[in-house]
Formats: C-alpha cells, structure tokens, sequence
C-alpha cells in the first residue's frame, strides 16, 4: 500500500472525475443522434477509449519515465511513420481533411500522437543541449525548425489548430529552458505573421476567421455551429437545465459529443457547472507544473513541462471556441470529449506525469 501512496493521488481524482463527467456527457450528446441513426453507440467507443487509455495511464505510471530517456530518439520512427501511412492511405478525407488512417482494424490520428512524440524527443534534446541555449542558431532554431517540419506535415492535412499547438509546445518549452527575452519577442512575432499567413492563404480558414466575429453573418454555414454553442450557453443559465434535457444537443449543434461538449456541459449544467469543470482542469494543470517544479531530474522537468502545456492549450483553446471567443478548431476537451486518440494520448500522459511525481515522492522521503 505504501508504494501506491508516492503517486499523486490529487491528480489522479481530477483524472477519474473528468472521465466520469466525460462519461455521462458523452451520452447525453450522443443519445438522441444513436437512436435516430444506424451508426454504433458513440458510448460504447467511448468507455472503450477510456478502459484502453487507463490501461495506459497505468502502464506509463509504473514505467519508469527515465527509460523514455535512453528511447527517446527512437519515436521518430512512428512519428515519421504516421504521416507516411497517412499520406499513402486510401481512406478518404471526412470535412475536408485526411487526419485518420485505419491500422489493423483501429482509427490512428498521427497529428494527435504527434504531440507527445515531439515532447518526449524535445525533452530529451533540451536536456542534452541545454548549454546552448543562449545561442540562436545551434541552441534555438534547431527545435524550431525540427518542430515546424511536422508542423507543416499536419497543415497540409489540413489541420491548422494542431499544426499550431505543435509549434507553441515547441516554443513553451524551449522558453521555459531559458531562451532569451529578445529571441522570444522576435520569434513570437514571426509566429504571429505565421498564424496570420496561414489564415489568409486558404479562403476557407479567412471565412472562417472572418465569422467567428460575427457567426449571424452566415448563420447557416461557417457561423452554424458558434451559433448554437451561443444558444447552450444562453440557455442553461445558472443551474442548467438538468442531465439529459439539452435541446441543442438532439441534432441541433454538430459533434455536440466531441469538439462541442463544454456547450452541453453549459446547457445542462449552467454556469456553475461551466466554473466547477474550469476549476477542475486548473488544479489538474496546476499538478502538472508542481510535478515538473519537484523535479530535480531534467529531463522529468521538461517532460512533464511539456505534457502539461499540451493539455492547456487544449483546454483553453475549446473553451475560447465554445464561447465564439476564437474561430472553430476542432480541438477536443481533454478526458471529456469523445474520440479515442485524444483520450488514449491524454491518459497515457497524465500516466507519465505519475511516473514522475512517484519518482519525486520517492526521494522526498528518502531525505
């Protein structure tokens, strides 16, 4: 029993409460759509995510993170490989974009799994390199550049919204390893020209830009869905409606179960419900950079560093879409969303920040 006690037991209760929350969300979004369709129950694949993805969580706690040191190099290898099979793939495109290809029967999602690969090689050469980082050339860009190949291999798929959150994990950490202020001003203003670059070379994501200011301007084509995230949030109020009785949710407001759960949240749960699942993900958040703080391992700093940037940007990204604060994404709420990739690379990440925070409980009490 004393072994099991060194995990941080705060982070795995936030954990099994956002699955649970996730859980009976994702069948109330899905419930109405499942019987008047001849599609299987969004349910069932999700507790499967789930069952599989704590699998993980468990496995990954008990590894021991430090192997993923001396592999590191090693995920290039399936990172590579995933685009290629993606690129290869017969499947074709769902909304526009290729991001799934089908591996022995299962749905594989290289953009998703992309981003722990790239935290865990990125940990591994920020703690090999850390002496030059104070150099641009030999101690900056090369992350950037490495980050941006894969960031470009996401953006022709296309997917936007992860391409970015790869290149900001790529600048986050190698910041937080101790870039220079005027580096970081530079280099943030050239991946603003980027982001502003990328919108308007593509008239699909420049619409999209352009009404997420105003989503009645095209009330049912690019604005739709804000419109009716906009209606769940007005209508749940202050207590919500109650579980099972959101109205946008029976066929109103598309992939209600995935990208647009939070508005569901909203609706049958109201405002207090929308600051309880905010104040959740914030201690969760919290754990992860106090696992990364305690560390006196740097790779284990970097590692979980990286982890727990890639689950905010998740988080404060879908919310932002949620309430028409940024355009449409398509980016899931972490451990809540449905969607099999998301949530096996979320679990078997918060498994790896466990790993750590044992490894720092250990020697704590070893002292």
């Amino acid at each position: 029993m004393n072994r099991i006690f060194k995990f941080d037991l705060l982070l795995i209760f936030i954990t099994f409460i956002l699955l649970g929350v996730g859980i009976i969300e994702v069948f109330s979004s899905s419930y109405y759509f499942n019987v008047n369709s001849v599609q299987s129950a969004f349910l069932l694949k999700h507790l499967k995510s789930v069952l599989i993805g704590i699998s993980g969580m468990f496995v990954f706690s008990l590894f021991p993170y430090k192997y993923l040191k001396k592999i590191a190099y090693l995920a290039v290898i399936p990172l590579i490989l995933g685009f290629i099979i993606l690129h290869f793939s017969p499947d074709k495109a769902i909304n526009g974009s290729k991001r799934w290809v089908r591996i022995f029967g299962f749905s594989y999602m290289p953009s998703e799994w992309a981003k722990i690969y790239l935290i865990i090689i990125m940990a591994k050469l920020l703690y090999m390199r850390e002496k030059f980082i104070d150099r641009f050339f030999i101690g900056i860009l090369p992350y950037f550049i490495f980050g941006g190949f894969f960031s470009v291999l996401v953006l022709i798929q296309p997917n936007m919204s992860d391409a970015v959150i790869i290149m900001a994990i790529v600048f986050g950490m190698v910041f937080v390893a101790g870039m220079k202020w005027s580096y970081t001003i530079g280099i943030s203003i050239l991946g603003a020209g980027g982001i502003f670059l990328m919108i308007t070379s593509s008239a699909y994501r420049m619409k999209r830009f352009l009404t997420f200011r105003d989503p009645f301007q095209d009330p049912l084509n690019f604005g739709y869905q804000s419109i009716q995230s906009l209606y769940a949030l007005g209508s749940g109020g202050l207590f919500g409606v109650g579980l099972g009785l959101s109205t946008q949710n029976k066929l109103y407001l598309p992939f209600s179960q995935n990208d647009f759960i939070l508005a569901t949240i909203a609706e049958e749960w109201g405002f207090f419900g929308i600051v309880f699942m905010l104040f959740m993900f914030l201690i969760l958040i919290y754990r992860g950079f106090k696992i990364a703080v305690e560390s006196d391992d740097k790779f284990g700093f970097y590692l979980a560093i990286g982890i727990t940037m890639m689950i905010s940007l998740h988080v404060i990204i879908n919310f932002l879409v949620v309430g028409s604060l940024m355009p449409v994404t398509g980016i899931t709420l972490p451990l809540i969303s449905s969607g099999g990739n998301s949530i096996l690379v979320i679990l078997i990440s918060i498994g790896i920040l466990l790993n750590i925070s044992k490894t720092n409980n250990s020697k704590t009490r070893e002292e």
